[in-house]
């Protein structure tokens, strides 16, 4: 339950991060943003489901899934 604060987190973040490449970028310039958080993600759930230890990559892992 604790790293669930991490998805919090990130979502608290990510709505001001990508606000402000929206309005200060545009809608492709985010759309872009939002791939390479996703593609991070991936990478970083991958590498929790194959070590599958609870620790510090979980709170990256949820933290992501929120940004």
């Amino acid at each position: 339950m604790l790293a669930m604060v991490a998805f919090g987190g990130g979502e608290f973040i990510g709505s001001f991060f990508i606000g402000f490449i929206v309005d200060r970028f545009g809608s492709k310039v985010a759309a872009v943003c939002n791939l390479v958080t996703m593609v991070t993600m991936t990478g970083v759930t991958i590498a929790f489901i194959l070590t599958y230890n609870f620790g510090w990559l979980a709170y990256i892992m949820c933290f992501l899934w929120g940004f």
